[in-house]
């Protein structure tokens, strides 16, 4: 259902060029993109871009990661098997989409929710292969949460 939802707002956003505001929350969170984990990269790339006309900005269908625009923002496709092994967590779900958001500075965000209460899957992690430094948490229903920063700003709070 949530595949659903968050497939019908981007087609919408991708047609209004309306899907997220780049205004951040109290925490110093906005909206990044929302990564759908896919079985078949190059099926979803052939759908997405192919069928939808969304412009691939990084990637291709022959890699794990492509990230596709949809008018002012975009939507990323990343192999779902990849997922546990990249962020060095074991899934106990078979998560259909990722949520991601960006901080300024993933330390402090990740300081700040968990003064919240916020209990996260995985603590800030460097991902120099993504020049990223990422954060992992899931909601009340279990769906899977980034925070998603640059490097250079790791471990500045």
């Amino acid at each position: 259902m949530l595949r659903q939802i968050v497939v019908t707002a981007l087609v919408a956003g991708a047609l209004t060029g309306t899907l997220a505001s780049t205004d951040q929350t109290e925490t110093g969170l906005s909206i990044n993109a929302p990564r759908i984990l896919v079985a078949d990269v190059p099926a979803s790339f052939r759908f997405y871009h192919g069928q939808l006309g969304l412009k691939c900005v990084y990637g291709n269908e022959k890699q794990n990661f492509v990230e596709l625009a949809t008018g002012n923002e975009t939507i990323q496709i990343f192999k779902r098997d990849q997922m546990p092994q990249t962020t060095w967590t074991k899934s106990v779900h078979a998560d259909p989409v990722v949520l991601v958001f960006t901080a300024e500075n993933v330390d402090k965000a990740y300081c700040s929710l968990l003064a919240r209460g916020v209990k996260f899957a995985q603590k800030p992690t460097d991902m120099p292969t993504w020049q990223s430094r990422i954060a992992l948490m899931r909601d009340p229903d279990g769906n899977l949460l980034e925070i998603n920063g640059p490097l250079s700003t790791a471990k500045k709070s």
